[in-house]
């Protein structure tokens, strides 16, 4: 069986705190002019020093206070424990000879926390980062870059909605994840016949 499964990471494989973020740069919520620069460096537009300068820009903060190390251990804040239950799921999928792919909007600096946060990195046979492909969904450039490379996926699973209509727009059969028990009840409705 050559199925492959997409998985994005953040709030299908791991769990997301914002509030983290928003809490130590004394934010209620973060402007729009950070989330298009952060938008540039998910999709490998801008680099982290390039980044680190524009979001002091945009938040009127001080190098001197907020130097790049300080901006990372900030924005790396928001990555959370693995999400319940997604270890076995992945185990299992991989006991019946599914290929398990990252399928993610991803800045560089969060990777190496992404791989020590979960414990069934083992289970990943690729992946398909936004920074490195310079593609960000839901665009569908990123979505083509898949394809390419791993064919159209048995299942893609992804915690936000114009992400999953991306992959519907391209005939994926795309399902909005909201925990690994709701997998587990629909199983047998997830993986087309």
């Amino acid at each position: 069986m050559n199925s492959v499964i997409a998985l994005d990471i953040g709030g299908v494989c791991i769990k997301l705190h914002f509030e983290n973020i928003l809490q130590r740069l004394g934010l209620v919520q973060f402007p729009e002019e950070l989330m298009k620069t952060e938008g540039l460096y998910e999709s490998g537009q801008i680099e982290w020093p390039e980044w680190c300068n524009r979001c002091r820009k945009i938040l009127s903060l001080q190098q001197s206070e907020y130097d790049d190390e300080k901006l990372r251990k900030i924005f790396v804040s928001n990555l959370g424990c693995e999400m319940p239950g997604m270890a076995d799921q992945c185990k299992i999928w991989k006991k019946e000879g599914r290929q398990i792919v990252l399928f993610s909007n991803i800045a560089g600096i969060h990777v190496e926390i992404v791989e020590k946060n979960i414990s069934f990195w083992n289970c990943i046979d690729d992946k398909i980062f936004s920074f490195e492909v310079k593609a960000i969904k839901p665009g569908q450039k990123i979505y083509q870059i898949f394809e390419e490379k791993f064919g159209v996926p048995d299942l893609y699973l992804d915690d936000r909605m114009d992400n999953i209509e991306g992959g519907r727009k391209r005939g994926w059969n795309s399902h909005l994840f909201t925990d690994a028990d709701e997998l587990e009840k629909n199983k047998n409705k997830l993986f087309r016949k």
